[in-house]
């Protein structure tokens, strides 16, 4: 309206006028125009962002083009592309802006005749309208995902923006959290405000001490924390796992290998958290139901750290922290060949985090429970029961830990040795010393697992150092070379490459900081090799390693002579028949 009354102004006025209209409107050009855009200042009541920085803008930062109605800094007006309205041919645009009773904002730019380059342009700036659309509704729905504000939203919506460029589709995000979050809100559970503090009354809170507050905030802290932890095994398999199988019709072992074990760690995660919620309710004041004071959690934290929940623990996590890089692996690569897939994932993520962010927060959780426990027994009486019972859980969940870190360093340990077997050639084999041969299948029995490999140095007779990969597994000491980008069993000197743990002793090797003596004494004949490692350290650490399976080797063999032949397998003993 105001650039056409200012046109039917300038033609009914006189030239002196038009040349006085010219010359302002040369100034203000000069001023505040870039790339054919005419940049006013502008103070908008709303939140607006910036389109080269995706950044928010306001104040006297702010300027916005008079024509299509970008908003930019004034450091960065330079750097936004070409004005598509520059002609007078362009289509007319109506800028509406609509006003809800809380002061919320919502802009849509209806272009009725729009060219290619005007596209390209506004696309970045319908996504910020949809984007804010969405946060109105979450937040008059109460049904969001997370706790958002204006400010978090529209910053993960510029990185969002960067990553993906291409705006084909408008998100539908309204229609994933609504019906799957609306149990798991943390409004309606009363963990939305950050701390206890702030939940319960000020009159409830000045009652008690510090001591007592901060035992309380740490309580508050655990219980949110799990409740988080719940809607992100919620979303993995209510939402991407669902729709892979449903929507994308993927099949079932690919999804299977992305999201290991979801159903089991929710049942998990969902009774530990039923059990506090029901522990609030109990302490929770008949009067003021949001006034609560916890004065017992080790039972409860007891219980779920130990017996068959540990058991059970111990052997979903293991598994889910175990494929963690097959799990992104597999994922990335199906992103990349599905088309769908990516659609998919870019509906319902531009607002998340990614899938592989997602599976990295369940393998941390595991992490996060020592921490917390011990900063409530901080604030616990010592020598009270609630003091044991949190103490014994800290020591459960602390070898639950240890026990998930075993199993990942089992499982990768198998994995890499699976990756040298697959170079190994399948005809080359080993000549033992009591004239046995040791071959390819050998190195694939069930019973017999990878303890440590690198490279390291094998020394001839003529003092020349050999590369060779060496393999310490269960019960044997393998060297391997490579060849033609391939590996076969190594062959210096004529000794045997395949040395049995039973009677071997290593030393280490005088005024050589590097190197060290492995001495076989069999049956057959003794055998001495020298092997040097690239640095001291890891030669040391080759020794401990050595050491520590000749140890549980002959600690097998032991067993295997006094126990039965089914005992001995379940201890993982593997003497064989070949050495």
């Amino acid at each position: 309206v105001s650039r056409t009354f200012s046109f039917l102004k300038s033609r009914m006025s006189s030239t002196r006028n038009k040349t006085k209209g010219k010359e302002v409107k040369e100034g203000k050009e000069k001023a505040g125009a870039a790339n054919g855009h005419q940049l006013v200042p502008a103070s908008p009541s709303g939140l607006a962002l910036c389109v080269a920085c995706d950044k928010s803008v306001s104040g006297k930062e702010l300027l916005q083009c008079s024509n299509c109605f970008l908003n930019v800094h004034k450091h960065c007006r330079d750097s936004v592309a070409a004005c598509g309205k520059v002609t007078a041919k362009t289509s007319r645009t109506s800028f509406h802006l609509q006003t809800n009773q809380k002061g919320k904002e919502l802009f849509q730019i209806i272009d009725k005749k729009r060219s290619a380059s005007q596209k390209k342009q506004q696309s970045k700036y319908k996504q910020y309208n949809v984007l804010l659309r969405y946060l109105l509704e979450c937040r008059e729905s109460r049904s969001s995902f997370f706790l958002i504000d204006a400010r978090s939203i529209f910053d993960e919506a510029g990185r969002a923006g960067k990553r993906r460029r291409s705006s084909s589709s408008v998100p539908r995000t309204d229609a994933v959290d609504a019906p799957l979050m609306s149990d798991l809100s943390a409004e309606l559970l009363g963990l939305e405000v950050e701390s206890w503090s702030l939940a319960v009354s000020p009159e409830f809170c000045r009652q008690h001490d510090r001591h007592t507050i901060k035992r309380q905030e740490v309580i508050y802290e655990l219980m949110q924390t799990e409740l988080h932890h719940i809607q992100t095994l919620t979303v993995m398999s209510g939402v991407f796992r669902r729709g892979m199988l449903e929507e994308l019709q993927l099949d079932w072992d690919s999804v299977a290998r992305i999201f290991p074990c979801l159903d089991p760690l929710l049942l998990f995660h969902k009774n530990l958290f039923g059990a506090l919620l029901q522990r609030r309710g109990d302490a929770a004041q008949p009067e003021d139901p949001r006034n609560y004071l916890i004065h017992q959690i080790g039972d409860i934290l007891l219980q779920q750290f130990s017996d068959e929940y540990a058991k059970e623990m111990k052997q979903v996590y293991g598994e889910f922290c175990s494929h963690h890089t097959e799990a992104v692996g597999v994922f990335k690569e199906l992103q990349q060949q599905n088309k769908k897939l990516q659609n998919f994932v870019k509906v319902r993520l531009l607002l998340r985090r990614e899938v592989p962010e997602f599976i990295l927060l369940v393998t941390q959780r595991i992490t996060k429970y020592p921490v917390l426990l011990e900063r409530i027994l901080h604030y616990t009486r010592e020598g009270s029961r609630e003091h044991s019972d949190l103490s014994s859980a800290l020591v459960q969940i602390r070898d639950i830990i240890a026990a998930v870190d075993l199993t990942v360093n089992r499982y990768e340990r198998c994995q890499e040795l699976q990756e040298v077997l697959a170079r190994l050639e399948n005809k080359s084999f080993a000549k033992l010393k009591n004239d046995k041969v040791f071959r390819k299948q050998d190195l694939h029995s069930k019973h017999r697992d990878l303890q440590y490999k690198g490279l390291v140095y094998w020394k001839t007779a003529t003092g020349r150092l050999k590369d060779t990969l060496a393999l310490l597994l269960t019960d044997v000491l393998v060297f391997l070379q490579e060849k033609d980008q391939r590996f076969v069993f190594a062959a210096v000197d004529q000794k045997p490459p395949v040395i049995p743990l039973q009677k071997l002793i290593v030393r280490e090797v005088a005024n050589e900081e590097r190197g060290m003596f492995l001495i076989s004494a069999s049956s057959v004949g003794p055998e001495m090799y020298e092997v040097h490692a690239t640095t001291r350290d890891e030669r040391n650490a080759w020794m401990r390693h050595i050491r520590q399976a000749v140890e549980r080797c002959v600690l097998g063999l032991q067993c295997l002579s006094g126990l039965p032949l089914k005992v001995c397998v379940q201890v993982h003993v593997c003497v064989s028949p070949v050495i």
